[in-house]
């Protein structure tokens, strides 16, 4: 989190402060400094356990391609991160398909989606670009699949679906979870 350069900006602050006898100042800077980090942490720790998630989630989608259940897949999901916008959800599951084997040619890529209406938005788009079939097979979380077929009805998708889990995801009561709005929320 110290890479960031408004926390190197905030300790100059809390150093100066220090130095000029501001000592209130400085203890609510480096407070400011803590709660930065610590906010940081939590989210970049959800970032990585959501995207081991989707990783095992890839097998699914080839073993539905492998047994001829699906002549392709689209992977649709950017980054819904602030901190990491470059981190494309669909780019890096793109990588971890070719890796098992899957040929780029049966992988179609979507990554500019931010949450799962523009998912659903962004996957009509594409459908409707080309000539991909009537029939679609929906390969989500039990979690998210209610939402995601809503979604995906509003937007002209008719999709069957595909839990790859039967989970309903645990409630944590983290600072990120508790501070920090979803970024549907903010639409």
């Amino acid at each position: 989190q110290f890479k960031n350069y408004l926390i190197l900006v905030l300790i100059g602050a809390a150093i100066i402060s220090a130095f000029t006898g501001e000592t209130i100042n400085a203890y609510v800077i480096l407070f400011i400094i803590l709660f930065i980090s610590v906010l940081g942490f939590f989210q970049e720790s959800r970032a990585e356990r959501a995207m081991e998630a989707l990783k095992k989630m890839v097998a699914y989608e080839a073993r539905a391609l492998r047994d001829g259940k699906v002549k392709k897949i689209l992977l649709t999901g950017g980054s819904g991160r602030i901190s990491a916008p470059d981190e494309k959800e669909s780019a890096i599951l793109f990588g971890v398909l070719k890796d098992a084997g899957i040929p780029a040619a049966d992988i179609i890529l979507e990554n500019e989606s931010r949450n799962t209406y523009q998912n659903a938005v962004e996957t009509a788009r594409i459908l409707k670009s080309g000539s991909h079939g009537t029939r679609f097979l929906l390969i989500t979380s039990a979690f998210h699949m209610r939402r995601s077929l809503a979604c995906f009805s509003k937007a002209g998708i008719n999709a069957d679906p595909w839990s790859v889990d039967q989970k309903s995801g645990a409630i944590t009561y983290t600072p990120d979870r508790l501070l920090v709005p979803e970024a549907a929320v903010m639409e």
